[in-house]
C-alpha cells in the first residue's frame, strides 16, 4: 500500500497540533480562572477558547483526511518471477465473509519494482469523484486568493499617490510583479513546483489576506506587496508546469468569484486590506478557508515536477507573446474584476434609456461564464477577434443599451481566450517571457492612469484622454499572437468529472449573482425626504477623496454615518470615479443610496477621463445631463446638471468639479459654462453644489465673480471669507441654514451643508433676493436645525468648524 509523503507529513502535524492543544489550551480553559488573564491581557481567555476551538477542527480534518487517504488505496502484490501483479481494489463486503477475501488476477499488467509502482498509470489508481471536488474546490480558492492580493496592490500604491497629487514614490512597487521572472532561474523553478514549495508560496501569500489586521498603512503594503511576490513565482511555475486546461480555468473562476463577492460586499473584495470588520470584511472567513484550500492542495493537489519548463533559446517571438499574455492580464483586471465596470460605460443619466450599471450587471457575470465554457478553437479565429473588437468599440464610443449589449460580448469574448493565450508561453524561454509577462501589465497600468492623471506626471499629455490608445494597443498585441497560435491543449485524467463541476460552480455563481442583486434591491430603502412636512430641502457638497480615508480604509461606512447624521436631500460627492484598477474598479455611490435611501445618477463614466462627480438625492430626478467642462490645459472637469421635483415643483440642480489652482483658463472656462447652463435656467429655483477653487468675491476672471454674477446665483453665505474650494449657491429659495462640518479623517475635505424652503406659490418674491438677519437657534423649529451631535466635540471626529456652530437665518422684508 502507498503512502504519499506529503499527507503522511500533514497528518503528522495535524496530530502534534490537537495532541498540544489538548494539553494546553484545554487545560488552562477548563482549570484556570478567566478573568485573572483577561486582567493581564484584555481578550486572552477568549484567545484560549479560539484555539480550544481549533483543536476540535484538527481533529475533524484528521479523521477526514484519513477517510479519504484509505477510500483511494489500491494495494499491489507483486510477483517478478511469474511477471504477474495481484489487485486488490475495493472489494465490496459480502454476505459470506469468503467474498471480502476475493483477489483479482490481473495477468495483464506487468511486474512492477518498488520504484516503478509510483508511477503506475492513471487506469489503475484514478481519483474518486470526491477527492476531484475537493481539489477544484481548493484550487478555485487559491485562485481567489491570488486575485485579492494581486487587485490589492495597486489600490493600495495608489492610495498615497492621491494623497501627495504626484508621484509618491512607492508607485515602484508595481514591479513586484516581476519576480515572476525569477522563474528562469532553475532552482527556483524546481521548488516553486515541488509540493513543499507551493506550499511555501502559498502561505506567503496569504499574507496579503492578513494585511487587513495590520494598523498602518505602510504595513498593509508590505504585507501585499510580499504576497504577490509569492504567487507571482508561484502562477509563473503553474503556467508552465501545468500540461493541461484544468489549471487555467481554476485561475479564470477565481476572478469570477472575486468579480461576484464584489456585489455582496459594497464594490469591494471582503478580503482586501481595506477592509475589516466594521466595514463589510470578512476577513478571518477568508484566512479559513485559504487554509483550508492549502491543506487539500497539499494533500491531493497534482505535483508538476515531472514536467520540464521550456529550455527553448531566446527569442523576439517569446518577448511578442510575453506581451500579449501580459495586455490579456491587463485586460482582464481592467474590465472584468468588477462586473459594473463595463456597464457603467452605457450610463447617461435620467431617465435611463439603458441597463443600471449595478443591478443589471449580473449580464456580465453570465457572459464571463460562457466565455469560460467557449470552446479553445475561437481563440485562434480572426472572426472572434473581429468580434471582441467591434464589442469593447460599441461599448466604448455608444451609449445605453447599445454600449451595453457591446460589454455583454467582450465578457464572453475575453475569458474565452485563457487556455489558449497561458499555453503560448508553454514554449517559450520562462525568464524573459515572464519578465515581459508583468512588464506589460504594469506598462498598461500606469499608461491607463495617466489618460486621467496626466496633470500630475511627467509627460502625461503624451497619453491624456487616450483610453482607447490603450485598449487597443493590447487587443493588438493578443490578436497577434493568437491568430498564429498552434495548440493542443490537454485535457486532465478526471476531465469529465471537472467539466461537471465547473459548470455546477458557474451556474451557482450566477444564482448567486442574481439573488444578491435581487436582494440589494428588495432591501434598498425608498427614497423618503427628512422633513417631508415642513418642505425642507438640506443640500451639501463634499470631496471625498476617492473613497478611502487616512488609514487605508474604506470609508463608505463613514460616509453614510456622516451624510445620515447631517440629514441631507440632495448631495453632491466629488472626486468619486473609481472605476479602474488603481482604485479597485469599486461603486463609491451605490451603498449608500441603496442604504440612506436615494436616487443616484454617477456622473461621466471613467472612460470620459474625469475624475468623478455624483449626485444624490431624495427627490425624484426627472433628468439629467453629464457635462465635460472646457479644460485646454489642465485634467477634464466633470459636471451634472439636474431637474428634481421637490414637492411638486421642479429645482435646477449642478454639481460641479473645477480645475486645479495650476490652470487658471481652464478654471475660467469651466465657470463660464457653468454659469451659462445655470443662466438658461432663470428665474426658476437654482441650487449650484460645487469646487471653484477661488477665494470669496475674487474679481474675474476668477470664477467666484463669474460664476454668482453671470450665472444669477447668490452665494449661500457671503461673510464667510475662509472658504477656497466648496461654495453652495442659490436662487429662488429661502435660505434657512448653513454649517461646515469637519471631514474628521474620512477624507481631506468638509462637509458644506445649507438648508432652503420654496416660496409659496402665492408669495411675490425676486430670485435673487438676500436680505436676511442671522437668528439664535432657540428661535429656529426644531426640523430646521442641524443635529446637535456636531456641536462642541462632535461625533466620530465630525464637528462644526470655523464658526463653530450653525448659521440660522431670518428673512427680511423690503420694507425692512
Amino acid at each position: 500500500m502507498e503512502t504519499s509523503k506529503p499527507a503522511a507529513n500533514t497528518h503528522a502535524m495535524l496530530g502534534l497540533v490537537r495532541t498540544f492543544s489538548c494539553g494546553g489550551f484545554v487545560y488552562i480553559t477548563s482549570t484556570d480562572n478567566g478573568t485573572i488573564h483577561d486582567m493581564r491581557i484584555a481578550g486572552a481567555y477568549t484567545y484560549y477558547a479560539f484555539f480550544e476551538w481549533g483543536l476540535i477542527i484538527a481533529d475533524i480534518l484528521f479523521d477526514s483526511m484519513s477517510l479519504f487517504d484509505l477510500e483511494d488505496t489500491h494495494i499491489y502484490i507483486s510477483d517478478s518471477s511469474r511477471g504477474t501483479v495481484l489487485n486488490i481494489n475495493n472489494i465490496p463486503m459480502g454476505k459470506d465473509h469468503r467474498e471480502s477475501e476475493k483477489v483479482m488476477l490481473k495477468e495483464d499488467i506487468p511486474a512492477k519494482t518498488p520504484r516503478e509502482v509510483n508511477k503506475m498509470p492513471n487506469k489503475y489508481i484514478k481519483q474518486s469523484s470526491k477527492v476531484i471536488y475537493l481539489t477544484f474546490m481548493a484550487d478555485t480558492m487559491l485562485s481567489l486568493v491570488w486575485w485579492t492580493n494581486f487587485t490589492a496592490l495597486p489600490l493600495c500604491i495608489f492610495y498615497y499617490s492621491v494623497w501627495s497629487l504626484s508621484f509618491a514614490g512607492q508607485e515602484g512597487l508595481m514591479l513586484v510583479t516581476l519576480s515572476a521572472g525569477l522563474i528562469g532561474i532553475e532552482e527556483l523553478a524546481l521548488f516553486a513546483s515541488s509540493r513543499d514549495g507551493k506550499t511555501v508560496l502559498t502561505l506567503v501569500s496569504f499574507l496579503g489576506l492578513f494585511a487587513s489586521k495590520l494598523e498602518f498603512p505602510v504595513l498593509k503594503l508590505v504585507s501585499v506587496s510580499m504576497a504577490v511576490i509569492a504567487q507571482s513565482i508561484s502562477i509563473a511555475s503553474d503556467w508552465y508546469r501545468s500540461r493541461d486546461r484544468q489549471q487555467v480555468i481554476t485561475f479564470m473562476l477565481g476572478l469570477l468569484l472575486h468579480s461576484t463577492l464584489k456585489l455582496l460586499a459594497h464594490s469591494n473584495n471582503p478580503f482586501w486590506p481595506i477592509v475589516n470588520d466594521t466595514n463589510g470584511g470578512y476577513i478571518k472567513t477568508g484566512l479559513v478557508m485559504a487554509f483550508i484550500a492549502l491543506l487539500i492542495r497539499r494533500c491531493y493537489g497534482s505535483d508538476y515536477c515531472t514536467s520540464p519548463i521550456s529550455t527553448q533559446k531566446r527569442s523576439n517571438r517569446c518577448l511578442i507573446i510575453g506581451a500579449s499574455l501580459g495586455s490579456y492580464i491587463w485586460a482582464l483586471h481592467t474590465f472584468l474584476s468588477d462586473p459594473s465596470t463595463l456597464l457603467s460605460w452605457s450610463w447617461t443619466g435620467f431617465p435611463s434609456n439603458g441597463p443600471h450599471p449595478m443591478y443589471n450587471s449580473s449580464m456580465i457575470i453570465v457572459g464571463f461564464a460562457i466565455g469560460i465554457m467557449s470552446p479553445e478553437y475561437l481563440a485562434i479565429s480572426n472572426i472572434w477577434h473581429l468580434f471582441g473588437t467591434c464589442c469593447i468599440t460599441l461599448c466604448y464610443i455608444c451609449d445605453d443599451w447599445l454600449s451595453a449589449s457591446g460589454a455583454f460580448g467582450f465578457s464572453i469574448y475575453l475569458p474565452s481566450l485563457g487556455p489558449v493565450m497561458i499555453w503560448n508561453i508553454k514554449h517559450c524561454a520562462p525568464g524573459r517571457t515572464m519578465l515581459a509577462v508583468f512588464g506589460t501589465y504594469t506598462l498598461l497600468i500606469v499608461a491607463h492612469t495617466f489618460t486621467v492623471a496626466y496633470e500630475f506626471v511627467p509627460l502625461g499629455f503624451l497619453l491624456r484622454e487616450r483610453t482607447h490608445v490603450v485598449i487597443f494597443t493590447a487587443l493588438a498585441f493578443i490578436w497577434l499572437t493568437t491568430s498564429r497560435t498552434t495548440f493542443n491543449i490537454t485535457y486532465g485524467d478526471n476531465d469529465k468529472a471537472f467539466k461537471r463541476y465547473t459548470k455546477l460552480l458557474l451556474v451557482g455563481i450566477i444564482c448567486a449573482a442574481h439573488f444578491i442583486l435581487l436582494n440589494r434591491i428588495n432591501n434598498s430603502v425608498v427614497p423618503q425626504p427628512y422633513h417631508t412636512q415642513d418642505g425642507i430641502l438640506t443640500s451639501g457638497i463634499w470631496t471625498v477623496h476617492f473613497g478611502m480615508d487616512d488609514e487605508m480604509w474604506d470609508s463608505q461606512i463613514r460616509m453614510r454615518d456622516l451624510i445620515r447624521e447631517a440629514e441631507v436631500d440632495v448631495l453632491g460627492l466629488l472626486e468619486t470615479e473609481l472605476q479602474s484598477v488603481v482604485f479597485g474598479n469599486r461603486n463609491l455611490a451605490q451603498f449608500i443610496a441603496e442604504d440612506l435611501g436615494y436616487y443616484v445618477d454617477y456622473g461621466p463614466p471613467s472612460h470620459k477621463h474625469t475624475w468623478g462627480a455624483v449626485l444624490l438625492s431624495k427627490f425624484p430626478i426627472k433628468e439629467s445631463q453629464h457635462h465635460l467642462l472646457p479644460s485646454p490645459q489642465g485634467e477634464l472637469a466633470p459636471a451634472i446638471s439636474a431637474k428634481l421635483d421637490l414637492y411638486g415643483n421642479i429645482v435646477n440642480v449642478l454639481i460641479s468639479h473645477n480645475g486645479q489652482e495650476e490652470s487658471p483658463l481652464d478654471r475660467e472656462l469651466q465657470t463660464t459654462e457653468i454659469a451659462r447652463i445655470l443662466n438658461t435656467t432663470y428665474p426658476e429655483p437654482a441650487l449650484f453644489l460645487g469646487y471653484l477653487v477661488t477665494t470669496p468675491h475674487q474679481k474675474r476672471p476668477a470664477p467666484y465673480g463669474i460664476l454668482f454674477e453671470d450665472g444669477r446665483m447668490l452665494d449661500i453665505e457671503p461673510l464667510d471669507r475662509r472658504r477656497w474650494c466648496e461654495y453652495i449657491g442659490y436662487r429662488s429659495m429661502r435660505k434657512i441654514a448653513y454649517a461646515r462640518i469637519s471631514h474628521g479623517t474620512v477624507t481631506d475635505t468638509e462637509l458644506q451643508v445649507a438648508k432652503f424652503k420654496l416660496y409659496d406659490t402665492d408669495e411675490s418674491y425676486h430670485p435673487q433676493f438676500d436680505w436676511y438677519t442671522f437668528m439664535d437657534e432657540e428661535h429656529i423649529p426644531d426640523s430646521y436645525r442641524f443635529s446637535n451631535a456636531f456641536a462642541g466635540k462632535g461625533k466620530d471626529g465630525h464637528r462644526f468648524h470655523v464658526f463653530k456652530i450653525p448659521i440660522y437665518y431670518q428673512e427680511m422684508s423690503e420694507s425692512d
